[in-house]
């Protein structure tokens, strides 16, 4: 029921944005990707994933060939170190990824700010936004409390911050949407 809602909520942003490229940054089985690029009618010409677990992204492969669908680049990576060159991408987004890594999350912000080229979006559990259960959710796991300093400190100001309508039922998340200014032509990601 979530994936379906972040694929419908990633849509509309790339239409909007009128997006070419999208890559997702922990990935995991590749569900969420395949649930937003199910629902574009004009694919992108470029799709990337990356996850830092080789075996969620083998599921993840075999659960495509199973929906004869193709994603162009599927690495494993760290998101604070992306193998792709600056402006790779139109769309870099993350779904439930780096709240987990805080120790990284600045690290990994800077890497889907440089490989973007138009907009990052984040979806991530809300401290912010959240209710007693999610604020102590992400007390208790050690995960980040995001906050707009950590885009300031980037150089990003958000352009959309607010929960999502549709969250499970103990953590509240939010969805950030950053636009990248002065980008400079985009690149294809490995050339």
């Amino acid at each position: 029921m979530i994936t379906p809602y972040y694929g419908e909520c990633l849509k509309n942003l790339y239409k909007h944005y009128k997006c070419k490229s999208v890559l997702e940054v922990g990935a995991g089985e590749l569900t969420t990707i395949f649930t937003f690029i199910k629902r574009l009618i004009k694919k992108p010409k470029i799709t990337g994933a990356i996850d830092i677990s080789y075996k969620r992204l083998n599921v993840g492969r075999n659960f495509l060939k199973t929906k004869k669908t193709k994603i162009d680049y599927v690495a494993r990576a760290d998101a604070s170190k992306l193998p792709f060159k600056d402006n790779s991408f139109d769309m870099v987004y993350t779904a439930n990824c780096l709240e987990q890594v805080p120790e990284l999350f600045l690290k990994s912000l800077k890497e889907l700010k440089r490989v973007s080229s138009k907009i990052i979006v984040i979806i991530e559990p809300s401290y912010e936004f959240g209710n007693i259960a999610t604020k102590n959710s992400i007390i208790k796991k050690g995960y980040t409390k995001i906050r707009d300093k950590h885009f300031k400190k980037l150089g990003l100001k958000p352009i959309y911050r607010n929960a999502l309508k549709l969250s499970y039922y103990n953590v509240r998340t939010e969805i950030v949407i950053l636009k990248k200014e002065n980008n400079t032509k985009r690149n294809h990601p490995n050339k």
